[in-house]
């Protein structure tokens, strides 16, 4: 009979996957993954994931680079406020942040709201998916890449969100990149940044990661990963980006609702 674990590590090949296929997205639900999936704290699962997110994207970033899917100028362009954003968010702020707060008689742990402000990120990655990246988008051209650079990297220090959906957009109206070397590029940018946050937990936290568990999820979704880019020339990434939108949403409303029950029904 199949337990929590089991159905991870099939939830992480099919979230690798979808990472190999778009270079955006889908790893932003490897977090509620090891939360729910693992039952792994909110504060540590975030560090956790970033670890698998690292290995995961490096290897996603490498064969695109072979494939000739890579663009070394932009990526430099953009690493800097990603390395720094996310050493800042997993060494400093996670700790720094409040154990919780009153709301009304209801106490919201750190864990819970934690949950719920990864929970909004995910709703703007789906709003990102769904209407993918357009010309002359006043929105994306007012950000240097820098700036841009160090948003995500603090996004995936705090939350363990990789920040593709941000990244992809950016990298085509930005810099210019077709869609294929800006999901290659975007790996590798989601890769720096994790391997960062990640390296910054286990400094930290290395007793809390359960090993054997741990290494079937990163080979499940660097499994799935390979798979993805394997196919990424065949399937129409409009159809495949909506569609993924539409499931990180659901995901997200359904951690809302969730932790909306653990806050009040304390």
């Amino acid at each position: 009979m199949w337990g929590s674990v089991e159905a991870s590590v099939c939830a992480a090949l099919i979230i690798g996957g979808l990472l190999g296929l778009t270079g955006a997205g889908g790893a932003i639900l490897l977090v509620p993954l090891f939360v729910y999936g693992l039952a792994i704290p909110a504060e540590r699962a975030a560090g956790q994931s970033s670890v698998v997110l690292a290995a995961v994207a490096s290897l996603g970033a490498l064969t695109s680079y072979r494939r000739k899917h890579w663009d070394g100028r932009a990526f430099l362009r953009y690493l800097p406020g990603v390395i720094v954003g996310a050493w800042l968010g997993r060494a400093w702020i996670v700790d720094a942040l409040p154990r919780g707060f009153m709301l009304g008689e209801s106490w919201v742990a750190r864990s819970s709201y934690l949950m719920i402000l990864l929970a909004a990120v995910m709703v703007m990655s789906a709003t990102a998916l769904w209407r993918g990246p357009r010309a002359g988008s006043k929105c994306q051209r007012r950000f240097p890449e820098p700036a841009i650079g160090l948003v995500v990297g603090l996004m995936t220090g705090v939350l363990g969100a990789g920040g593709g959906f941000l990244f992809v957009p950016a990298l085509i109206l930005l810099s210019g990149l077709g869609p294929e070397v800006a999901a290659g590029t975007s790996l590798g940018l989601v890769a720096a940044g994790t391997l960062v946050a990640g390296t910054t937990e286990l400094a930290r936290h290395a007793g809390e990661v359960r090993g054997p568990v741990f290494a079937a999820v990163t080979g499940a979704t660097a499994a799935g990963l390979l798979l993805g880019i394997t196919m990424r020339s065949k399937v129409s990434g409009r159809t495949l980006a909506r569609a993924m939108a539409v499931v990180i949403l659901m995901v997200a409303v359904w951690i809302v609702l969730r932790e909306g029950v653990t806050i009040f029904a304390a």
